[in-house]
């Protein structure tokens, strides 16, 4: 009895198959990826159109102390996208120098001169201290000073002085926060020096009229000298005559014989401050009313 052999598969031809179908996989693939991209691409520029996007010639700028002016970055034509690209930069940064504490203006008090005074703060270092005048400035000196005397001040006047600090970094001027503002009034409340060698002698013609004499002072704003009568010793009295201050002697024939009065001559400004005064004493009607004799000692004190 004989026995029939089976057939073996064709290898070749399953390898062939395989294949093909792979490369028809791949081909699917690569179709649907372009047409995908496609429809995006349409979807992008159909979002464009409608949103209106056209962005022509689009130029950033930073404004800032060491790029300002600078041309960063140039879009001269955005077509498939909404989002420029951005270039980043950092300004230097310059600290400012803190304000001078415990500014003070004050009226020195002679009429002509204003002084102002300040302090660094701890640990703060200045280039110098600006000083400002009713808003303008006046002076910039350096701060170590601590201090400045302003003389172009007029008697009776008002002035608004502030100030602030500065100090230079790289070419760069930092300032500090200025100063409250603070009024002062220039006012001569400084009295002239009382007349010098002031006297009393009895006149040599009447010998109940005394004669006061003194010598002019070094004040260049003396404006007149007032003198004053009183028969109680250390007592200024009454006022009995302004004299001009041409004037260095005065004559009073309103006393009475036997009767011992003590004179004061003071000195006046031209802001109406007065000197001390300095009290001589004699009696009329005695020919030595000093002791000893017309042209002797007298005596004097400060009133």
């Amino acid at each position: 009895m004989s026995r029939k052999s089976k057939k073996q598969p064709n290898i070749t031809l399953l390898v062939i198959v395989l294949m093909l179908a792979i490369f028809g996989l791949v081909a699917a693939f690569l179709i649907a990826t372009t047409y995908f991209q496609a429809s995006l691409e349409n979807m992008v520029l159909q979002k464009q159109q409608q949103n209106d996007i056209t962005v022509e010639n689009v130029v950033t700028k930073i404004s800032t102390d060491i790029l300002e002016g600078e041309q960063v970055h140039d879009l001269s034509d955005l077509r498939y996208s909404e989002y420029a690209s951005q270039l980043s930069g950092t300004a230097q940064f310059y600290p400012e120098p803190a304000e001078p504490n415990n500014f003070r203006a004050e009226n020195i008090g002679i009429g002509d001169r204003i002084l102002l005074t300040w302090e660094v703060p701890f640990g703060q270092s200045y280039e110098g201290v600006e000083i400002n005048r009713d808003g303008v400035l006046l002076e910039s000196i350096p701060s170590e000073s601590g201090s400045f005397i302003d003389v172009n001040v007029v008697n009776g006047e008002t002035y608004k002085y502030s100030i602030r600090s500065y100090r230079t970094i790289d070419d760069v001027v930092n300032y500090s926060k200025t100063t409250e503002a603070i009024k002062v009034k220039v006012k001569d409340d400084v009295p002239p020096a009382a007349p010098k060698n002031v006297s009393v002698v009895v006149s040599a013609d009447n010998p109940v009229e005394l004669i006061v004499s003194w010598d002019n002072g070094d004040e260049a704003d003396t404006d007149h000298y007032v003198i004053y009568r009183s028969t109680e010793y250390g007592v200024k009295g009454e006022n009995i005559g302004n004299i001009e201050k041409s004037f260095t002697e005065a004559s009073d024939s309103t006393v009475e014989p036997g009767v011992t009065y003590y004179y004061t001559v003071t000195a006046v400004d031209l802001s109406g401050n007065e000197s001390t005064g300095i009290l001589p004493h004699a009696t009329p009607g005695n020919t030595t009313p000093f002791g000893k004799s017309i042209e002797g000692d007298n005596i004097e004190e400060s009133l």
